[in-house]
């Protein structure tokens, strides 16, 4: 089996969905701190309290959410990320508590909504980007590569070993988010669009 065209299929499909993942995720903290949001679960007393119907989002899962869409801004944006279980955050936010009453805002309705669903892609990828590394690593792909120049093309992929070895540190560092462990800081925006083109 062609372990590298493998990985550079899986890096492809990885990436065109981080894009997502990265716009998404500026989009929601953006409506979050411009529209009626931002004030309307402030107000909510109790963090246990739900604050949206759909989602079944409580106001601290729905915080925590704005949290991680911040910190996915950090990690794409090169500003350092502080380190949580993310990956806890975003298991909290699919599965949801008790569904509030009635809607708070249509803001906060709609907000809770895209916090699900960027949720779902962010674990998917996070699945999906622990298995590119397990097929790197356990195939030996660094060893065989060893003799290889940087700037080298690898013949059945479109880049070079430099670039394939910032795809595998971009995506670690994603596993690294996700999965509650110190995240070295990188223009990972700028590795998403090499890819990209």
């Amino acid at each position: 089996m062609n372990y590298l065209k493998v990985i550079d299929d899986k890096i492809r499909n990885l990436f065109l969905n981080m894009e997502y993942l990265w716009i998404e995720s500026q989009d929601v903290y953006d409506a979050h701190w411009k529209s009626d949001a931002n004030t309307t679960i402030s107000a909510v007393t109790n963090s246990t309290d739900p604050v949206t119907v759909n989602s079944k989002l409580t106001k601290a899962e729905y915080l925590a959410g704005i949290t991680l869409c911040e910190q996915l801004t950090n990690f794409f944006g090169n500003s350092a990320v502080t380190q949580s279980d993310y990956n806890k955050t975003i298991q909290n936010i699919i599965y949801g508590n008790d569904a509030a009453v009635g809607e708070l805002s249509t803001s906060v309705e709609s907000i809770g909504d895209r916090l699900k669903s960027l949720s779902e892609i962010a674990l998917a990828q996070y699945k999906e980007a622990k298995d590119i590394l397990e097929l790197y690593n356990d195939n030996g792909i660094s060893t065989q590569l060893s003799g290889v120049s940087a700037g080298d093309n690898l013949g059945c992929m479109e880049y070079s070993k430099e670039l394939l070895t910032s795809y595998i540190v971009f995506i670690q560092q994603y596993v690294n988010m996700i999965g509650n462990a110190a995240v070295s800081t990188g223009d990972y925006r700028s590795t998403l669009s090499k890819r990209q083109r």
